[in-house]
């Protein structure tokens, strides 16, 4: 069972005002390297809190695969399409799948994490993962919301220890990256506070941490594993929450 650590004051979910907004760092990520990264899931006009993007043309798959393809291979549906970015499909049924890209083989044809059956074929949506290790990467816009929940999620995978930190700034000149959680103290909830990182070990962990009353500009959260990675693939999915 999950457990959450919520800064500042113990409490079991956010609770907001009437205008409140969620949105992804990640969904279901693979982490794979030891160096702090910031990750942001883009969707319509690149922003984090929009809707799925329209896919070009349909996809399809040959029975129950991970090997998704193109219904009309000249549509080159997967053109905009990288690793790590995520796949809506609405079956017949009415039910909505997810899916993330593990590997691109061409415009035409990719793989994802886990089999789907598509074979009649499918229109479908997708969300942009964007990454990177630099001093203006993994930012999600705060301005104006007066509380900020941010949350990791280690859902599956088989690391030494997941690393993450939690990092805000001010929209003032001159201001930059602040860490907010963990703290010099900080108890990291299920995790162990390890210098300035809070480090998990075990799948079905997790951390959340809500600011109240925040004047932040922009916030984001660090993802890295410890010691070593295995051979499973990691679900890792970070989530923002705001409200006013």
């Amino acid at each position: 069972m999950k457990k959450f650590l919520v800064g500042l004051v113990l409490l079991a979910l956010p609770v907001f005002g009437q205008d409140q907004r969620s949105g992804n760092f990640t969904y279901s990520y693979d982490v794979a390297s030891t160096t702090a990264t910031f990750c942001v899931l883009d969707g319509q006009g690149g922003d984090p809190f929009g809707g799925f993007i329209e896919g070009r043309g349909q996809i399809e798959t040959s029975g129950s695969s991970v090997t998704v393809t193109g219904v009309n291979a000249a549509d080159d549906v997967f053109t905009d399409i990288g690793v790590g970015d995520v796949l809506l499909v609405q079956l017949s049924s009415g039910v909505n799948h997810l899916r993330v890209v593990t590997a691109k083989a061409s415009a035409d044809q990719v793989t994802v994490e886990s089999a789907i059956d598509l074979s009649d074929g499918h229109p479908w949506r997708y969300k942009k993962l964007r990454c990177g290790t630099g001093v203006d990467d993994g930012w999600i816009n705060t301005s104006g919301w007066d509380t900020v929940q941010l949350t990791v999620l280690y859902v599956a995978g088989d690391l030494g220890t997941l690393d993450i930190a939690m990092f805000c700034k001010e929209n003032a000149i001159g201001s930059g990256a602040v860490r907010v959680y963990p703290g010099p103290s900080s108890d990291c909830g299920d995790g162990v506070l390890s210098g300035t990182v809070c480090q998990f070990s075990t799948p079905g962990q997790g951390i959340s941490y809500k600011i109240p009353n925040s004047v932040f500009g922009a916030c984001r959260v660090s993802l890295a594993y410890g010691t070593s990675d295995g051979g499973t693939r990691e679900n890792i999915t970070t989530t923002i929450s705001l409200g006013r």
